[in-house]
């Protein structure tokens, strides 16, 4: 598990999202104005806004962009949980949370390398999302 990623909040815009990422944080929190983790914002998401967008990008906020937080795990999770997780809701990073407040990340990544491969099952389709084996 990584740790917690650093924050920006929604109403901030994807210009200021970059400097939450480097080489070993490729995700950010979004909070709300209550600091309430709402939503990530990925690395990846916020290039592919700026390929299609380069006038207009920097200008377009956090929350247009994020990721709801729809599924997160707690310490106590296991892999297993993890892998539903990117069943229902595709491979992203889940934020781990002990009660209310979220401390570290888990990247798809990091949790299909640790996953015997008879646990995943490779479909057509190249990507993480391929190597989950389906309910």
């Amino acid at each position: 598990m990584s740790a917690v990623p650093r924050s920006v909040w929604m109403t901030q815009s994807l210009a200021d999202a970059v400097s939450l990422f480097d080489h070993q944080t490729p995700a950010g929190l979004v909070v709300d104005l209550r600091d309430h983790p709402v939503g990530l914002i990925t690395k990846a998401a916020v290039a592919r806004v700026a390929a299609r967008n380069p006038d207009r990008w920097s200008r377009i906020r956090c929350a247009h962009l994020m990721e709801p937080l729809t599924s997160w795990l707690h310490p106590d999770d296991s892999v297993q949980r993890a892998l539903a997780c990117y069943r229902d809701d595709g491979p992203r990073p889940l934020l781990v949370f002990n009660g209310d407040h979220p401390t570290g990340m888990l990247y798809p990544e990091y949790v299909l390398a640790s996953t015997p491969a008879s646990d995943r099952t490779p479909t057509s389709t190249p990507g993480v999302e391929s190597t989950l084996k389906t309910p």
